[in-house]
């Protein structure tokens, strides 16, 4: 399964909310708290993330906020559209744990290294095939990702999808301008 997704700045949280409300099923508010391990290779490395997620539902599903602790391995890819706005393709993989503590133990035990640490909390959507995130990142300000998912990772099937997450970020009021092409890591170490 490849994620595609694109993020941009966002100049204005509550009125992008309030619009992208008026269209989109809202799913609840998110607390993430992300570490991520790298093992460095002969040529580049491998990152696991594990994210501890409080999912908050909405007021009116009456149900109790849900912990969960995910573990997640991307092989990720940046790719640039001919307008020069960039969208992620990542192959993902991901399952859930009982315990971040003892899999954080488990990775260090085989070589990972502690990488960097990331507070993302967000507003979540979803709008048809396109799940939607508010999101205030710590150290770097207020972000819209939009996110769907392909089987293939083709590059005529791509560019579609891309086509069609900018669709859905100018419907939710931004401009396609203020797409962010580099990855949150490097917007993190820039900001150190």
């Amino acid at each position: 399964m490849y994620e595609v997704e694109l993020k941009a700045h966002l100049p204005d949280m509550q009125k992008t909310r309030t619009t992208v409300g008026t269209f989109a099923e809202y799913q609840g508010f998110l607390d993430k708290h992300d570490t991520y391990y790298r093992l460095k290779k002969k040529q580049g490395h491998i990152t696991v993330r594990i994210r501890q997620e409080k999912e908050t539902p909405p007021a009116e599903k009456a149900e109790s906020p849900r912990n969960t602790t995910w573990v997640t391995y991307k092989k990720k890819e940046l790719r640039l559209a001919k307008d020069k706005s960039g969208y992620e393709v990542n192959e993902e993989h991901e399952f859930s744990v009982s315990d971040a503590e003892d899999f954080a133990l488990i990775l260090k035990d085989a070589g990972f290294k502690k990488h960097m640490q990331k507070h993302k909390t967000a507003y979540s959507f979803i709008h048809g095939d396109f799940h939607i995130e508010l999101c205030t990142i710590d150290r770097l300000g207020d972000f819209i990702e939009i996110e769907t998912f392909s089987d293939t990772n083709g590059s005529a099937r791509m560019k579609a999808l891309h086509d069609k997450l900018v669709q859905e970020l100018m419907l939710c009021g931004v401009s396609p301008e203020l797409i962010e092409n580099r990855f949150y890591s490097e917007l993190l170490k820039e900001a150190e």
